[in-house]
């Protein structure tokens, strides 16, 4: 991915449409997160916007939620 955007010249965001807890425990917890992307780039300054969902796996450390893994999902 990163050779193809330096390339291209892209520029890419994300933003967070909506969120579920799939699980949940005391040190754990799985998150789904729906995303919009956006992507824009010098030969195309139109931007594209694609939806697209994420697995987030986090794990309690020291009081702080940290992400242990990150899925794309299907």
């Amino acid at each position: 991915v990163r050779p193809t955007v330096q390339q291209k010249h892209l520029a890419q965001t994300a933003v967070v449409v909506r969120a579920a807890v799939s699980g949940l425990e005391p040190n754990s917890a799985v998150v789904l997160l729906f995303l919009n992307e956006t992507t824009t780039g010098q030969d195309k300054p139109q931007p594209l916007i694609t939806p697209s969902s994420v697995r987030i796996t986090l794990t309690k450390v020291g009081g702080s939620w940290l992400i242990s893994k990150l899925d794309p999902t299907t």
